[in-house]
């Protein structure tokens, strides 16, 4: 009877076992909030108990979501002697179109998790929104209706009702535009229907580059709302959920310039201009120079559209005017545009000199009709020249140079070279001539200095380490010290073969090997008698029958 329910029970735990092993851990599915409003983000939770270490599978989300972001975590317990281990994954998913949605179940190896539904639904119309959301955008442009590359002010106003952990803003991107920022952002507060809101407002300028209509499109902006955790022992901070808006789309109409319109075109709100004098003194004098100074302000108008001023002179003025400087300055108002150049003229003679620009033909923007700039002439009394000089006579950049008459040429008496220029010639010869022969000399000393290092580097090498290691060997092996001719041997035959010596050097290695003492001392005579058959003096015969061909090592012989 009790063997009988010892089997029951031994079959349960066994079917609990197997029953355990087929189905493995359970994978949960879920999203923090059911619907949702499009362009704002859900959190998707996947929750997998006892892993197995493969990776979840999430490509099939990409058909209707867009992950933003996606994080991981892993959670271990032990309740009474149990471990129980789970792994959480957290995603943001941003929905791509309105309607019903299904987030498919998830594959992790041969498990997978269950489906989730999810209503996305559209967002409420602009004028229901303001005041009523945490976030909202306003988008203006002055004037509805411009010319072509006349300027158009854009406002952008983000009105933020909640806390913002991040944020970031689109800038308008207008096809065939040129956009300016105007500055920094401005921020403040308002309210909208009861609810206070921050507003970070930015300023554009844009210049259209072609008539007929200028699309800008919606800006866009991205945000998380900020929130704090639920709960202290959360691992996931709650975040808050990310969230897209999207301001109107703006159209204003660009017309083409004016068929009246002045050429340079110069649509502008105001033009104005201004010439100094910078002059120290009083006195104007003949063959001084004199300088004038440029202003040209254009309201609404890049500096790089103003042209550069014109003076009418005769030809007594000669005129050197300089490179123009252009300067663009924003404001919250718009843009600036500022021309500077400084103009030098020289008066040849004496006399009255009338100074007055050319006057610059504008539209205005502000009356939509044509004006006209013009500069207040300076009239100015030339005093004749304290050191008279003569002049040579100005000629105008259209004359045509006559040419020379044959026979004024014919009647011109050619000098030779060295008889010009009062001895300069002669002078340079001399000069050369020195330097030439400080070069000769210079060449011949670094000459006999490099014979002087050729001569040290062929030198008697009989007092070379090699030599003085060589006779150290000869003194070791009369005297029978083995230890030091293996310390000379392994010196002198670094890296090359022993040859002759290897038999020799075999018994001095037999020898330290044995441990001999002192009643059975070393015989040198063999080892040095083969170290001067490998290594022979010069002038005396080797009993080698080979050679090699190779010059001895030591000319001088050893000692």
């Amino acid at each position: 009877m009790v063997n009988r329910i010892l089997r029951s029970l031994f079959l349960l735990l066994l079917s609990l076992c197997v029953f355990d092993n087929a189905f493995g851990g359970p994978i949960t599915a879920r999203i923090d909030r059911n619907p949702i409003v499009i362009d704002e983000s859900v959190t998707y939770q996947l929750i997998i108990n006892d892993p197995s270490g493969k990776e979840p599978d999430f490509s099939l989300l990409a058909n209707d979501f867009e992950i933003l972001a996606q994080g991981s975590s892993t959670n271990m317990q032990i309740i009474n002697g149990t471990r129980s281990r789970s792994k959480q994954y957290r995603l943001s998913l941003m929905p791509k179109r309105i309607g019903k949605l299904t987030i498919p179940p998830i594959a992790v190896g041969k498990e997978h998790s269950n489906a989730v539904e999810l209503i996305v639904t559209t967002a409420q119309p602009a004028n229901a929104m303001a005041g009523n959301q945490d976030f909202f955008l306003e988008v203006g442009a002055t004037p509805n209706k411009s010319y072509v590359q006349s300027q158009v002010l854009l406002t952008v106003r983000l009105y933020v009702g909640a806390p913002l952990a991040s944020g970031s803003l689109s800038e308008p991107e207008p096809e065939n535009t040129t956009v300016h920022k105007l500055g920094d952002a401005h921020e403040y507060t308002t309210t909208r229907n009861g609810r206070n809101y921050r507003v970070n407002e930015r300023r554009y300028a844009l210049f259209p580059q072609q008539s007929g209509q200028l699309v800008i499109p919606p800006l866009l902006f991205h945000g998380q709302v900020g929130r704090r955790s639920t709960s202290f022992f959360d691992p996931f901070p709650q975040a808050g959920a990310t969230k897209r808006i999207r301001s109107k789309e703006l159209r204003l109409e660009v017309e083409p310039k004016p068929a009246q319109a002045p050429v340079p075109w110069l649509p502008t709100q105001q033009l104005t201009g201004n010439m100094e004098l910078n002059q120290a003194t009083g006195e104007i004098r003949a063959g001084e120079p004199i300088t004038l100074n440029f202003i040209l302000n254009a309201t609404g108008l890049p500096a790089n559209r103003l042209p550069e001023p014109e003076l009418s002179l005769d030809e007594t003025v000669r005129l050197y005017p300089d490179q123009a400087n252009f300067e663009n300055t924003l404001t919250d108002k718009g843009m600036t545009g500022v021309l500077t150049q400084k103009i030098t003229l020289i008066p040849s003679q004496a006399g009255e000199v009338t100074l007055a620009p050319q006057p610059i033909l504008w539209w205005n923007m502000a009356t939509n009709s044509q004006e006209q700039l013009t500069f207040e002439p300076h009239t100015l009394q030339v005093l004749p020249s304290l050191e008279p000089v003569q002049q040579p006579p100005i000629v105008s950049p259209v004359q045509i140079a006559k040419p020379i008459s044959p026979e004024k040429v014919a009647k011109t008496t050619l000098q030779p070279f060295w008889t010009r220029g009062n001895g300069w010639f002669w002078t340079s010869m001399v000069l050369a001539c020195c330097w030439l022969v400080t070069l000769i000399a210079w060449w011949k000393r670094e000459s006999a200095q490099q014979r002087n290092r050729q001569q040290d580097q062929t030198t008697d090498t009989s007092n070379t380490p090699i030599h003085t290691l060589a006779k150290n060997l000869h003194k070791a092996c009369i005297a029978g010290q083995a230890e030091v001719a293996r310390k000379l041997l392994n010196q002198l035959l670094a890296g090359q073969e022993m040859g002759p010596l290897q038999d020799a050097v075999a018994e001095l290695n037999a020898y330290l090997y044995a441990g001999a003492g002192d009643d059975n001392q070393w015989d040198g005579n063999k080892l040095w008698q083969a170290w001067k058959k490998q290594h022979p003096q010069p002038g005396k015969t080797s009993t080698s029958t080979q050679s090699d061909g190779l010059l001895p090592l030591y000319q001088n012989g050893l000692k």
